[in-house]
């Protein structure tokens, strides 16, 4: 691979990676906000709007530019994530670990929630994003599947009146 190629494809993952995590925050904006009480309901409302927006936004962007890239940003969030939930885990323990980056303890103290909003959202919008495109790849292939099996069942059909032509050939 040429280092003109390594750059762009970089770039490529740098912009997906902005857009997977910052994209949906811009989106959510634009949403009527759902007035919530309770810290539980904010917490949900963050995680569904974020994994919706994210995975829609994940399987259109790969629908439309087929980047592989996309396909691979939940590597930068796992990498995001996990160190913080290593350094928690080791220091304090799993249940604090969880709570902390699940967003539990903010309910608590509202201080404790800049460690969920800094990780664990990148994270998750992260991996939706990922998911998406993957789903997209998985919709492709089934589509792919049917297509051709279709046209097996045409040819094989000795009741069908087409005549397939010469340089056709069967996937």
């Amino acid at each position: 691979m040429s280092l003109r190629r390594f750059i762009r494809r970089f770039l490529v993952f740098i912009l997906n990676v902005l857009q997977a995590v910052f994209g949906p925050a811009f989106i959510e904006l634009t949403i009527p906000h759902i007035h919530a009480t309770q810290i539980t309901t904010i917490l949900w409302k963050e995680y569904l709007l974020s994994a919706i927006i994210s995975f829609l936004s994940g399987y259109f962007i790969y629908r439309k530019w087929l980047w592989r890239e996309v396909l691979w940003v939940w590597v930068a969030g796992l990498a995001w994530f996990g160190l913080p939930a290593l350094v928690l885990f080791s220091s304090s323990g799993l249940s604090f670990a969880f709570r902390q980056l699940s967003g539990l303890r903010c309910a608590e103290n509202s201080s404790s929630c800049n460690t969920w909003l800094e990780f664990t959202i990148p994270f998750a919008r992260l991996a939706c994003y990922s998911a998406g495109g993957w789903v997209f790849v998985a919709c492709a292939r089934y589509g792919r599947e049917i297509e051709g099996g279709a046209r097996v069942a045409e040819r094989s059909n000795p009741r069908s009146n087409r005549i397939p032509p010469v340089d056709e050939t069967i996937p």
